[in-house]
């Protein structure tokens, strides 16, 4: 959010209430972390040592956080970052780092157990790293047998299961009562180099993955099949963290099949794959009403003027704030940016961030300036496509939507967020008539709801109809263009073509109004100020807020005038 926001906030707390002192929480809380965390180096390890090494650091920090991985070279990248940020902020006192050996010579004798997984069945990764979570082990290669086996009970999962079904259709069987129903993980088997595991062993989290249909369309569905029983033993609105594809690996059910698949049965994606040390990270005692407070009372610049012969922009990121993951990364180099809060841009957020890894949560929240904005993530608590049948198999559609709607108010609430990101249907045309109803669910069932912003790109032909409306007093807008396929990268050509695709997405009369999504991966702060600087000084870069005011006050002047 951006401008008018105390205004915003007064009249959210008038209709909506003070924020819940039992605010909503999808993901496990971690253990407490060590005062003096044991750090070591995976960074010439091949991807079996990760495996065993990730999964026996889920069991090390099930009671307490004792362990920190490093993925890559701990002196390079955001993973020294955020231990330093831990040392920094009080939550450990300190931290040593040692070397991957070392390691296993400290806390392999901890388990008595190890899984042995079978190469002929790569889904046997996910079934022995189930097995780990309520049973207790850890999960290694056969090739390893000699160095992780001596002493302990094997459990030798090869030539057990002739594919990845039947191995999961066991691990439901057997597996299920144990585990924790209220969470789920989609995972390719050996995608994002197992970086997640830590995290599944410690909260006991029930771990699939669907192939694509290209090799064996019959196995693709009879995946599907037996999730479908898994998913209503779930029951909706459960969050699936991980992610549906795998890379060039496997390619499974893709980001768009899966996750409107899932959310038939009312899945909640959560973008998880790449996340190192989330089972220590989650843990750490960060003060989230305190965090919260100090969100929702974030400075915010003014209004500009109207001026009735410019175009005024706003940058809407659309896409990779639902990923909880994505922050520490990614968007960590995104923030560094010099540039960042030069201009508005409105990031959208999933709360999830603080369940998932609150010191990361509250790091953001203290480097955010009045020039960040922010928006609810697509499309709630949990990235979904809601004009895609979402809830349609479910065993009370209705009821599971009244669920989600309650869910998502009370994250939006707690956090100060009243405008709201929705994945409409992957450009394709926008039927208000069609539409609409889905539409209202949000705008009747989120109390204090203020703005939606619809489409992950521009829709066809919503542009030339109505991208601008009110429904139910709640101001609708739909983002006006696309990105570049083709190239998704940073550099000046992606500038042009985004200023270029603006130009010719400009409404004709005047004043102007636009939301923009420029793809994350293609667009940092700095990228985006060359782009004003590209438009010229007919366009003006303002937040969600000033934009909603400005055209509000445009359409203002047209009645009185008529």
């Amino acid at each position: 959010m951006c401008a008018l926001e105390a205004v915003a906030l007064a009249l959210l707390a008038i209709t909506a209430g003070e924020p819940q002192t039992d605010p909503p929480r999808l993901l496990p809380v971690g253990p407490l972390p060590a005062r003096v965390v044991h750090a070591f180096d995976l960074t010439a390890s091949d991807l079996d040592l990760r495996l065993a090494a990730t999964t026996l650091q889920g069991q090390v920090n099930r009671d307490e956080g004792r362990v920190y991985l490093f993925y890559n070279d701990p002196e390079r990248g955001t993973a020294r970052f955020w231990l330093d940020e831990l040392k920094r902020k009080g939550y450990i006192d300190d931290f040593d780092i040692d070397a991957m050996d070392a390691y296993f010579a400290r806390y392999a004798p901890e388990t008595d157990r190890v899984i042995v997984y079978d190469p002929a069945v790569p889904d046997t990764i996910n079934v022995a790293t189930m097995i780990a979570s309520v049973e207790g082990g850890m999960v290694i290669a056969p090739a390893h047998i000699d160095r992780f086996g001596g002493g302990k009970e094997v459990v030798d999962l090869r030539g057990r299961w002739s594919d990845g079904v039947a191995a999961y259709a066991w691990a439901f069987d057997t597996l299920w009562p144990r585990m924790n129903p209220r969470v789920l993980a989609s995972l390719h088997p050996t995608h994002a180099r197992h970086q997640l595991r830590d995290y599944l062993v410690r909260n006991r989290i029930f771990t699939f993955y669907i192939p694509a249909p290209d090799a064996d369309p019959a196995l693709t569905e009879r995946g599907k099949a037996l999730m479908a029983e898994v998913f209503r033993a779930a029951g909706p609105n459960t969050p699936v963290i991980g992610w549906w594809d795998g890379g060039h690996l496997d390619a499974g059910l893709t980001e768009y099949g899966g996750v409107g698949w899932a959310g038939r049965f009312g899945m909640l994606t959560v973008g998880s794959n790449w996340q190192d040390n989330a089972s220590l990270l989650s843990g750490i005692p960060a003060p989230l009403d305190a965090i919260a407070q100090r969100f929702r009372e974030r400075p915010t610049p003014a209004t500009p003027a109207l001026e009735p012969d410019k175009v005024y922009v706003c940058f809407a990121i659309m896409e990779s704030g639902d990923a909880p993951s994505y922050w520490p990364h990614v968007q960590k180099s995104v923030w560094d940016d010099p540039q960042r809060g030069a201009i508005p841009i409105a990031w959208t957020l999933n709360p999830l961030l603080f369940e998932f890894l609150p010191s990361v949560g509250e790091w953001f929240v203290e480097q955010a300036g009045p020039n960040d904005c922010f928006i609810m993530a697509i499309s709630g608590p949990g990235y979904v496509h809601p004009y895609r049948d979402f809830m349609a198999d479910a065993a009370d559609p209705e009821a599971a939507w009244r669920d989600y709607l309650h869910l998502t108010g009370g994250y939006m609430q707690r956090w100060g967020l009243p405008d709201l990101a929705l994945y409409t249907d992957a450009w394709l045309p926008f039927d208000r008539a069609r539409q609409d109803p889905v539409t209202r669910r949000f705008t009747q069932g989120l109390p204090g709801l203020r703005m939606l912003i619809l489409g992950m790109g521009r829709d066809d032909a919503i542009t030339e109809t109505s991208p601008h409306y009110e429904l139910d007093g709640v101001f609708v807008s739909h983002i006006f263009t696309r990105w570049d396929a083709a190239n998704i990268g940073r550099g000046a050509e992606n500038n042009r073509w985004l200023a270029d695709e603006i130009r010719k997405r400009t409404p004709p009369e005047r004043p102007g109004f636009m939301f923009v999504h420029p793809l994350s991966w293609s667009y940092h702060p700095s990228d985006l100020v060359a782009v004003m600087e590209l438009l010229g000084d007919d366009y003006v870069a303002v937040g969600p807020a000033s934009l909603m005011q400005l055209w509000k006050t445009a359409e203002n002047d047209k009645e009185t005038t008529r």
